[in-house]
């Protein structure tokens, strides 16, 4: 029996093929490493996502080619501007927040379905990096809605019941229950079903605080910072309880510190209260101008 010779040209394919297929067939490029967890990579089509897995940057640098099996997870960023203001982040927070933040969305997701938007990426590792700071300065927060948030979100409470273990094992310490409210907080905003027919109301009532603010106080708001993002949740947050006629906590201590130590900014907040009281016929407690002035703060420095 006669074989016939494969021709040359045709080994010469498989051959590449085969190489392809063993080596570089789900071959990304690291971009960024944030710890031996956690790194920022892209394939092929430069699209940039997160990647994570034990080990997965030990002994290597930027620049280096690693097999996307590698990674347990991955979180693809793919809206632009939310990839900006995360790599803007990276300057300014711990590696292992983000680490932290990511574990605690990709629980989420499997656990309870959640459909998020990319945003969750930026504002859950900035609050858990902010939370880890207090905690080392045995500084706890106490959240006057944690009862009417664990009953209204129960999975998203869960997710941030299940982030205080996870935030435990990094720093030590375990935060008080209220900071799983606070956690489920930021799911619920990011959550891509909960826009409903209010989206319009609240984008028209975050116009009217940011514009009258940044004519109080003579600024500019850089719309591409994660400050901005931050103070524009924590409205749209206000105007989901106001309409919604979730009751404010009564609380004016921290109103009574900061006032006096910041009297533009106290008026500021003052002239907002009476707008939201004739616009939309709700009183903001003393504790929630005290949050703006804090805002204000940070935007005046």
């Amino acid at each position: 029996m006669m074989y016939q010779a494969i021709p040359l040209k045709y080994m010469f394919y498989t051959f590449m093929v085969l190489l392809f297929l063993l080596y570089g067939g789900d071959k990304v490029k690291i971009r960024k490493i944030l710890n031996n967890n956690v790194v920022i990579a892209c394939d092929r089509d430069s699209q940039e996502f997160i990647a994570m897995g034990k080990g997965i940057a030990f002994g290597r640098k930027t620049g280096d080619c690693i097999s996307k099996s590698l990674a347990e997870k991955i979180f693809v960023l793919s809206d632009d501007d939310v990839r900006n203001r995360f790599h803007e982040m990276l300057r300014s927070i711990e590696p292992e927040s983000i680490e932290l933040a990511e574990r605690i969305i990709s629980y989420a997701v499997s656990e309870y379905g959640f459909e998020l938007n990319d945003i969750i990426h930026i504002t859950l590792a900035d609050h858990i990096n902010g939370l880890t700071e207090r905690l080392k300065q045995n500084i706890q927060l106490t959240n006057q809605l944690s009862a009417e948030i664990r009953n209204t979100y129960r999975n998203e409470f869960k997710t941030g019941i299940y982030s205080l273990s996870l935030i435990e094992q990094y720093t030590g310490t375990m935060p008080i229950e209220d900071e799983a409210a606070f956690i489920a907080m930021h799911f619920v905003n990011a959550e891509l079903k909960s826009q409903t027919q209010d989206t319009h109301k609240t984008a028209v009532f975050t116009d009217d605080i940011m514009k009258f603010t940044e004519k109080f106080l003579g600024i500019n708001f850089n719309t591409d910072s994660v400050l901005y993002y931050q103070f524009l949740s924590h409205l749209k947050f206000l105007a989901q309880r106001i309409f919604s006629d979730e009751p404010f906590s009564s609380s004016n201590f921290l109103y009574e510190f900061l006032s006096p130590e910041f009297p533009q900014l106290s008026e500021c907040a003052e002239k907002i209260s009476d707008i939201i009281k004739l616009k939309y016929n709700k009183v903001i407690s003393d504790e929630e101008k005290a949050y703006l002035i804090i805002y204000f703060e940070k935007f005046t420095r």
